[in-house]
Formats: structure tokens, sequence, C-alpha cells
């Protein structure tokens, strides 16, 4: 429910294999996210190392943020202007804009 119907991605695959769901999601044209249950020995709400873009940060953090989103920013950096936000089970994000500075 989270990246569908608050970050506005749609499911591309969706399959149960035994106790494990692997969900696919993403926008028509870009790349796909696969969102799963942490694997054994590993737990959520850790950084993923994923950067999503978007083309104005400001009205984005505002959208998910009245939509309940836990959203730290957005401030601006060396590279360009980000914010951080956290899924429903803690995993962090990097929201950036499409500007950069000084690089």
């Amino acid at each position: 429910d989270f990246y569908v119907d608050v970050l506005g991605m749609e499911v591309k695959l969706d399959q149960t294999m035994g106790d494990y769901r692997w969900l696919e999601v993403g926008t028509q044209q870009g790349p796909s996210l696969t969102v799963h249950k942490p694997f054994p020995r590993a737990a959520a709400g850790g950084s993923t190392g994923i950067i999503v873009t978007c083309e104005d940060i400001d009205a984005e953090c505002e959208r998910l943020k009245a939509a309940g989103v836990d959203v730290s920013g957005p401030k601006d950096e060396v590279w360009g202007r980000e914010a951080v936000l956290r899924d429903p089970d803690g995993n962090l994000f990097v929201l950036h804009t499409q500007e950069t500075y000084g690089l």
C-alpha cells in the first residue's frame, strides 16, 4: 500500500513463494524496486542506499508528509537538494531533486 498508494508506483509483479512474497513496484517506464521481508539474519529498518529523484522536492515532501510519511527535510546539500523518508518498516530512502550544485 505504501509504495503504490503513497509513493504512486504501480505493481509490476506480485508472487508468493512459500513464506516469502516477491513484490516489484515502479513507474511504467522506470526501473523496478523489489520489496520483500528481510532475508534470514537481516533486519528491516536500515538505509537502503536507494535514491529517488523528483522534479519538485518541496511539493513532493509536502505531499508525503500530508499522507503521514516520516520525512526529514528537504535541505540543501553540496550535490543538490534532498530529503530522507522512511517506509512503514523503517527503511530509509533519499528523495533528491534533479538540480546539482558545485559538482
